[in-house]
This record gives structure tokens, C-alpha cells and sequence, in this order.
């Protein structure tokens, strides 16, 4: 019989290849390549095998989109995941990264919905910028290898979010902009969403 033994252990200095842990920590619900961290703190109990992982994570998760061969990469990800066999929801925790968009520097936060349902990353603005939205709707257009026509007015971009599933390859992105049209100082959304089967683009206009 096993004591009751519970471990804690911590990378001091260097960086390692943590893909393994990271496996088995999520139960094989998150699948990276080589994944290099600087920080990691790695807990558990061999009797109740149970395990806590936080990480500071050096390498991109770049996902490809469906319809397109780009990629979306996240960056400067930070890991905090609990895996405990004995209860409902065996795993636990959040991803935490930033990601770009026609260079635009965006934050993304991650839940786990379950083994079928994947990891639903989201993300956007923290507070509201003045971007230049042309640029960040033909960044994301050109993922599905179109672009917005040439007399489309300049936009100036004011807050945005973007989804995306794990499991499903689900893409969604929204915003909200002010633009001046014939004089006329408006008011403008739009929502891009792909998912396996189709693809939805919607604009609205208000003045």
C-alpha cells in the first residue's frame, strides 16, 4: 500500500519540454507539439491521484482554420489545470494568452466544456483602442480567402472578440466601429462566424 503521499515540484532555472505533463494533466484534451516552458509548478498526490500544473509557456498553440491553410497562434500562454479523477468534472483550470489579429494585440482566456465539447478559447480588446478595422477584417477575411472591396470606407474599430473551439474548429468574430459615411458619422457592427459546414457574415449599420 502506498502512504499518503503528496509532492510538489518546481522547474528552478532553464526551460523544458512539458508536453507529456500537459497530456496527462488535461487527459488528453489538449494536443501541442514540443511545448517549452521558464516556469512551471507541477503538484499531487500519488495515493488520490490527483495532479495541479501551472505553467508559463514559451512556445505558440497555433490551431489551423477550417477552409483555409493560416494558422491562429497563441502566445505568452499561462496554464493553471487540476486534474482529480474523483469528482464530476475530472479537469479543471485556465488558459490564459494573447493572440493577433492584422497587429493587434488581443487577450484570451480558455474554458474546458468537457471531453466532447473541447476548449473554447475567447479573447478581444481590454479596454477600448482605436484600431484600424479595414486591416483587422481583411486579416480575418483572408483566412477564407477573401477581401473587402477596394471603396470600402476607413473604419476606425472601438472593441472586438473572437472564439474559438478546440474540438469543433468554431470561429466567430465580432466588433463594434464608427466610421463617417456622406458626411454622416455612424455607428457599425459586424460578426464573422465559420464552423465545419458553413460560414456567416453579417453587417449592420447604425445612424
Amino acid at each position: 500500500t502506498l502512504p499518503d503521499t503528496e509532492f510538489y515540484c518546481k522547474l528552478e532555472s532553464g526551460s523544458i519540454d512539458i508536453s507529456a505533463i500537459v497530456a496527462k494533466v488535461s487527459n488528453n484534451t489538449i494536443s501541442m507539439k514540443a511545448v517549452n516552458c521558464t516556469e512551471l509548478n507541477f503538484s499531487g498526490s500519488i495515493t488520490d491521484k490527483w495532479y495541479r500544473f501551472q505553467a508559463t509557456i514559451t512556445d505558440d498553440w497555433s490551431f489551423t482554420i477550417p477552409g483555409s491553410t493560416k494558422q491562429l497562434a497563441i502566445s505568452e500562454i499561462g496554464m493553471d489545470l487540476t486534474y482529480n479523477p474523483g469528482t464530476t468534472s475530472p479537469l479543471t483550470g485556465q488558459v490564459i494568452g494573447t493572440f493577433n489579429i492584422a497587429g493587434t494585440s488581443l487577450f484570451a482566456s480558455a474554458q474546458y466544456d468537457g471531453t466532447d465539447s473541447g476548449w473554447t478559447f475567447s479573447g478581444g480588446t481590454l479596454a477600448k483602442q482605436s484600431i484600424d478595422v479595414n486591416a483587422i477584417v481583411n486579416d480575418v477575411l483572408s483566412l477564407f480567402g477573401i477581401k473587402l472591396p477596394g471603396n470600402a470606407p476607413k473604419v476606425t474599430l472601438g472593441n472586438l472578440n473572437v472564439t474559438f473551439n478546440t474540438a469543433t474548429h468554431a470561429f466567430t468574430f465580432r466588433g463594434m466601429a464608427s466610421t463617417t459615411i456622406a458626411g454622416t458619422p455612424c455607428d457599425l457592427g459586424v460578426n464573422i462566424s465559420r464552423d465545419p459546414t458553413s460560414t456567416v457574415f453579417n453587417g449592420y449599420i447604425w445612424i
